[in-house]
């Protein structure tokens, strides 16, 4: 983030607020060049002002269910925040994948993990909108997308979301080593794929410092505020020290922690709410 906004000539931000702000603006003036250099066709054809009324609604509602989000959104027939509807559909694409891209970068600490963690649940929770999934339910919901080629996902998916939620399971947490009954993956592919999970890792926090345990080769992101620090987990559990917060940061003593794989991710504090289907707080 230094050396973009170094390249962009601007000011690094310099707490949670400064963050969103900083990456919402990136990615509107993104936007506004995509649209103004695109060729005729429906890529990247939804104006950046109707973008921006949808981040603007989103932002004063914080996160809802798909189908709450609809009525609230919803106005004459056919439009939606005076939008057409059919170019909503575009936008929430358009979303999902920028949402994904920030999600991946948790691994990288390129941006803040709090914000890794928020966009790769929304991520995958647009994706698979139709199914109405609540906060945290981008954890399951992953774990089915994985589990389901490419081809087969539109019908493999809610099939094996909806079995899960049947049985109450709300997040890809278990333990045993057969795949379900709809999975496409091989036994081998599947074992590899439940090696990619944060499954078994814990937080215990004390003053200053957090006792983590996480799979080998994870990594382990601190944060007090907008100071951040990260781990490489060798598989034993550790207590590591959150950084310091910087003086003048208005969010200091907002502490965290979270663990990030390839793909996968698992945090504690406020944003447990983000580790499962029916977790507290589900919206």
């Amino acid at each position: 983030m230094t050396v973009d906004a170094h390249t962009r000539g601007g000011r690094l931000p310099r707490d949670m607020a400064g963050l969103s702000a900083y990456l919402l603006d990136r990615e509107r003036r993104h936007r506004t060049r995509l649209y103004e250099n695109r060729m005729e066709g429906p890529d990247y054809a939804t104006p950046p002002g109707d973008m921006g009324q949808v981040v603007f609604t989103a932002a004063l509602t914080g996160a809802t269910a798909y189908a709450d989000g609809t009525a609230l959104l919803s106005g004459a027939a056919g439009y939606v925040l005076g939008i057409p509807a059919d170019s909503l559909t575009g936008i929430l694409d358009e979303a999902q994948r920028y949402l994904a891209w920030l999600g991946a970068q948790g691994e990288l600490g390129t941006v803040h993990p709090w914000a890794a963690v928020v966009a790769a649940d929304l991520a995958e929770r647009i994706r698979r909108r139709a199914l109405g999934p609540g906060r945290g339910a981008g954890w399951l919901l992953w774990m089915c997308g994985r589990m389901a080629t490419p081809q087969l996902a539109a019908r493999l998916v809610p099939r094996m979301w909806r079995a899960a939620r049947d049985r109450g399971v709300g997040a890809p947490d278990w333990t045993g080593a057969i795949p379900p009954r709809d999975s496409a993956l091989s036994p081998e592919r599947y074992r590899a794929l439940l090696n990619q999970r944060t499954t078994g890792a814990a937080f215990t926090p004390h003053s200053g410092s957090v006792r983590v345990d996480a799979p080998h080769g994870a990594v382990i992101c601190l944060w007090d505020g907008a100071s951040t620090v990260r781990y490489a987990a060798d598989g034993t559990r550790a207590v590591l020290d959150h950084p310091p917060a910087t003086p003048d940061d208005p969010s200091a003593g907002r502490r965290g922690a979270a663990v990030f794989t390839r793909g996968d991710r698992l945090a504690a504090g406020w944003l447990a709410a983000y580790t499962g289907a029916g977790a507290a707080g589900e919206a």
